[in-house]
């Protein structure tokens, strides 16, 4: 919303006659807080600026700082530099209780899942297998990796599919041994319909 020349100049004629405000805001149709600042603050419109109020706003923001502020600002930003040993104090004395982030010993199945990932490592395609069932029980001895097919197996979620050596066929696309269905597991090309070989 631009500001004329008349605006500024009526609402200046305005207070010196004593009226505030918001009384002056009705009669020009301008926010109050914009007549405020013309009268309390004593500021301009932007484009009634004279030379010299253009000249301090333009000296602001050409301020350069010297070399020695840099370093200071530099040195400000670093922080304290702490000892291998302080560095690990500090870690110690924020495990557990202590840390302000504990919420009590209330690990979920999920949680304790993504630690075994983080202990064992494995790459995107494998699976951490706990070998007792608990995923709460994030003990190296207690983890193996596993491909996704071989996890899913271990964890009897795969048990319509436990293959014994009957009624089995070879998917003619990927070579691997999967049930009789319509379609193979893994690669999804047709198997029934090409006349697989039983094995």
């Amino acid at each position: 919303m631009t500001v004329s020349n008349e605006d500024y100049f009526r609402a200046m004629n305005l207070a010196k006659q004593g009226l505030g405000a918001r009384k002056i805001s009705k009669r020009i149709n301008r926010p109050p807080s914009t007549i405020h600042n013309w009268i309390k603050n004593g500021q301009k419109p932007f484009h009634l600026w004279g030379e010299e109020e253009l000249t301090k706003l333009n000296e602001k923001k050409r301020h350069k700082h010297t070399e020695e502020e840099k370093q200071k600002m530099s040195e400000a930003r670093k922080g304290k530099k702490f000892s291998e040993e302080h560095k690990r104090k500090i870690s110690e004395a924020l495990k557990g209780k202590n840390n302000p982030m504990w919420k009590g010993n209330k690990a979920t199945v999920r949680a304790g899942r993504a630690r075994a990932r983080r202990i064992m490592n494995p790459g995107e395609e494998v699976d951490v297998h706990h070998i007792d069932n608990n995923p709460l029980n994030n003990d190296p001895n207690n983890l193996e990796c596993l491909t996704r097919r071989e996890h899913m197996m271990k964890d009897g979620r795969l048990k319509n599919l436990v293959f014994q050596n009957k009624g089995l066929v070879i998917c003619p696309t990927c070579g691997k041994t999967v049930p009789p269905t319509l379609y193979c597991i893994f690669c999804t090309s047709p198997i029934l319909a090409k006349k697989a070989a039983l094995t």
